[in-house]
């Protein structure tokens, strides 16, 4: 078994045992570069491809739209949370596997809520959204 394998069986055990990878994850004094940490990211989006049988990226779904908002303006949990005044654990169980214990279905309301504040806050920044 190769190490990227390995890889991916670790991050979905991690998932489904907890809910959460931890990748996105804001770390202070943190063991992995950010050439690490990209590379898992991609491993765990990888995992989601392979969970959804192939198909490219399933943008109906508010979870998954949420996961790409989330990879595009570089967010990480933490982050958001501040900039739309969402819960941690609501935002961890919304981001979960669907096969974790833990996962919460995103409604299309509270992904417009999420969409708002990270807009206002790139306004705030002076970003295009």
């Amino acid at each position: 078994m190769g190490y990227r394998t390995l890889l991916k069986r670790y991050i979905q055990h991690v998932e489904l045992a907890i809910g959460e990878n931890f990748i996105e994850s804001d770390v202070h004094e943190s063991e992995l570069t950010a050439r690490d940490v990209g590379e898992l990211r991609t491993l765990a989006a990888e995992l989601r491809r392979s969970e959804r049988g192939g198909r490219s990226s399933d943008t109906r779904n508010p979870n998954q739209r949420l996961r790409l908002l989330m990879s595009r303006y570089a967010l990480d949990t933490t982050e958001l949370c501040a900039i739309c005044g969402v819960p941690e654990e609501q935002l961890r169980r919304w981001r979960a596997s669907p096969r974790s214990v833990h996962y919460a279905t995103l409604s299309e309301d509270e992904l417009s809520s999420l969409e708002a504040g990270i807009n206002r806050w790139l306004e705030s920044l002076g970003r295009p959204s």
